[in-house]
This record gives structure tokens, C-alpha cells and sequence, in this order.
């Protein structure tokens, strides 16, 4: 005859046979020690074999208890995400619709989504934009603590659908007397021995060490120093203290004593992209995905 155990009774049998003892996993349940035993006896008789037996070291789980345990904790995991997925369907319909950035996306989309969000606050479904590195709103993401979020590639996870937005390529800023400043074309060769300020490697480590790693092949030996902003960097360089590698985008500040050279090397450059847990992608979260898509192209369009 098949039984059908219910969550509660695999719990029972999954705490006692961790905790190897009636005394204690019936504390940790809140339950009489004989009520702890009544229910271990009630599924041992539903399944029609022993899962525990007594020995002079305590409590111990029978060839059957060793093979039901995995398949118990098994299940109360799918329970546990069938429960997450309901939740996260139910604040997806009627929550806020939580979305996440980083720092070091494209200024243009930063702004358009800041912008946004102002606009929907109150909306009844408002759009709250939280800031966090993008390793940070992966794995947020993938916990549904957002719902989805946009920061920098490369992204290598394949339970996110990645979407690329704009690639941006970097500059350098230059003291305004700095023999560089009058250079019409800059590379990356002309940082050699140059003491160079950009942003840190926690950013984005893969992207870090890529471009590292492509500066290092042209056996370019630059002195990198991490900043924390960008206007840190700038104001650095308006000291004459050496340059700084930086995105394109930030030109449009301007900063007295310094000026911006883009660089002639099509692989430094950056890219902003948006991403989603794979089974959103076509779920409930598939209108909001279009018309923020659409909000974005939009926006690109009116700043042509």
C-alpha cells in the first residue's frame, strides 16, 4: 500500500534522526517526548517498516530510515520553493516592483531609472530602485529579494536571462600639463608607467580582471590605484597626482584642470545589461520586462 507522508510527519522523522534522540528532538519540536513517539510509531505503521531502532549508542535509522531521509528532504525543499514561488507571484501582482542597480551602469540608464522611479512613486504599483554592486544584486535576484536588476557584464549564471542595454567605452582623464593632454589619439600603450586611478575591483571582479588582463598582453605595465568614485578619481587627477581610467559617460562633468581623451581600444569598454531569474522571464514578470525595455529605448530615442 502507498503511504502519503505529510510535511509535518517527514519533519518529525528529519529532526529525530538528526538529533538521534527523543528527549531532545522532542524539545526542539515543542511536543511530549510519548507524542513523539506515538507519531514516529503512527508513520512507521502508515509505511509498513521501521525507520529507527535502539541501540546501546541511542537512536539509529534502519536501512529503510537511510533510504527515506534524502527523499524526505527533498521534498520539503520543493515544498519550501513551491511556497517562495507563490510569494513572489503574489508580491510580482500586487507588491511594489523592486528593481536594483549598480553603480557602475551607464549614467544615462542610471539616470532614466532614478527618473522612473520618482515618476511611480505614487503609482499603486511603485518601483523602488535599491543600489548594490552587480555580484550583490545576483545573487538578491536569484533569491527573489528583487525582482530584477541591472549592473554590469559579464554575468555568468545560467539561471539569469541576461539582457544587454549600451556598451560604453572607457576614457582617460589627463592633467590639463600632462604630456598626454596633447595627444590627439590615446591607447591603452600610453598608460605604461603612468600612475592610473579607476574604480575598484570589487565593481565587478570578472570585468576587472579582464581588462587587466588585456593591458598586461601588450606588455603594458601601468601603477592602478583603486578609488571609490569617480569623482574622487577626477578630483585626484585635477591634483596632478596621475590619470584616471574611466567610462566615456562621465565627460559630461566637468572638472577644471583636467582633460578627457577616449581611448582607441574597442576592448576596454563596458556593458550595462539587465537581468532575470530564467522562470520570470516569460512569467509574471514578462509585461513589466517589455515596458521597461520599451521605457529605455524610449528614453535613448529622445536623447538622440
Amino acid at each position: 500500500m502507498h503511504a502519503n507522508i505529510s510535511l509535518d510527519a517527514q519533519m518529525y522523522v528529519l529532526i529525530l534522526a538528526r538529533e538521534g534522540s527523543i528527549h531532545r528532538a522532542a524539545k526542539l519540536l515543542h511536543i511530549t517526548q510519548p507524542s513523539l513517539t506515538r507519531k514516529i510509531n503512527k508513520i512507521e505503521t502508515e509505511l509498513g517498516v521501521r525507520l529507527f531502532h535502539r541501540s546501546h549508542r541511542g537512536l539509529e535509522l534502519t536501512q529503510a530510515g537511510r533510504l527515506f531521509i534524502p527523499e524526505a528532504q527533498a521534498s520539503r525543499q520543493h515544498a519550501e520553493r513551491a511556497w517562495e514561488l507563490a510569494r513572489r507571484e503574489a508580491e510580482i501582482e500586487a507588491g511594489p516592483l523592486r528593481l536594483g542597480c549598480s553603480p557602475g551602469v551607464h549614467l544615462d540608464l542610471l539616470t532614466m531609472l532614478q527618473r522612473w522611479q520618482l515618476r511611480n512613486l505614487d503609482n499603486p504599483r511603485p518601483v523602488l530602485l535599491e543600489s548594490a554592486i552587480t555580484i550583490e544584486l545576483m545573487e538578491r535576484v536569484l533569491k527573489g529579494q528583487l525582482h530584477l536588476a541591472f549592473g554590469i557584464s559579464p554575468i555568468d549564471n545560467e539561471e539569469l536571462w541576461v539582457h544587454p542595454i549600451t556598451r560604453e567605452p572607457f576614457c582617460l582623464c589627463i592633467p590639463k600639463n600632462h604630456a598626454l593632454a596633447q595627444k590627439g589619439v590615446i591607447s591603452a600603450k600610453d598608460l605604461h608607467g603612468e600612475i592610473v586611478f579607476w574604480l575598484p575591483r570589487n565593481l565587478h571582479p570578472a570585468l576587472y580582471d579582464r581588462m587587466v588582463d588585456y593591458i598586461a598582453s601588450l606588455e603594458v605595465q601601468p601603477i592602478f590605484h583603486e578609488v571609490s568614485a569617480v569623482t574622487q578619481a577626477m578630483d585626484t587627477v585635477a591634483y596632478d597626482f596621475g590619470l584616471a581610467l574611466l567610462p566615456r559617460s562621465v565627460v559630461r562633468f566637468s572638472r577644471s584642470g583636467v582633460v578627457f581623451k577616449p581611448l582607441t581600444d574597442l576592448f576596454l569598454q563596458i556593458e550595462s545589461v539587465m537581468f532575470v531569474r530564467q522562470d520570470q522571464r516569460h512569467g509574471p514578470l514578462q509585461e513589466h520586462i517589455q515596458a521597461i525595455l520599451a521605457h529605455i529605448r524610449s528614453a535613448h530615442t529622445r536623447a538622440k
